[in-house]
Parts: C-alpha cells; structure tokens; sequence
C-alpha cells in the first residue's frame, strides 16, 4: 500500500543527482539507512520528511510530489481517488 512515497522521494533525489550517502550527509542526524527505507516504502512521519526536504533546501514546487505522495499513502488509494474527484468537481 505504501508505495508512492518511496517512488516520489528517489526520483526527486536522482533529480538531484545525489547518492543516498550524500543526501543522508547534507541532512544532520538522517542516515543513509533511513533513506534507503524511505526509497523502499517505510513510512515516515510528516516532521522527518519535513526535516529532510527543508535540509536539502528542496524547493515548495520539489516539495509538492513528494507530500502528495506522502498524503496518498496515507490515505490510500480509495480514499485518494475520491479526494481527487472532489477537488476536480466540488459539489456545490
């Protein structure tokens, strides 16, 4: 179920261009390791993931992937959809 987060948090460490080690060096106390499981699926809270985009200076349009995909996990993919059907057509 946890899948978009792992996709959307490497692909924007590759747009990067940055090995997980140096991501994990540019950010104080992430490690390599908790990027690698990011990458994998785990979940993380919010307040990490914060952390580590405010730390790459990561910008609010980088950013914006990453948190959706945060949410959808969460939500999962039911509740994304009617999420995403609500924000296209608003019942009035």
């Amino acid at each position: 179920m946890r899948r978009y987060l792992g996709k959307a948090f490497q692909q924007l460490r590759l747009s990067l261009a940055v090995s997980q080690a140096e991501m994990a060096r540019r950010v104080p106390g992430v490690s390599r390791a908790t990027i690698s499981l990011i990458e994998g699926g785990k979940h993380v809270k919010l307040e990490t993931l914060r952390l580590i985009l405010s730390g790459l200076g990561v910008s609010p349009a980088q950013r914006m992937p990453v948190i959706a995909a945060w949410v959808r996990d969460c939500l999962g993919d039911p509740l994304w959809t009617d999420l995403a059907r609500f924000v296209r057509h608003p019942k009035k």
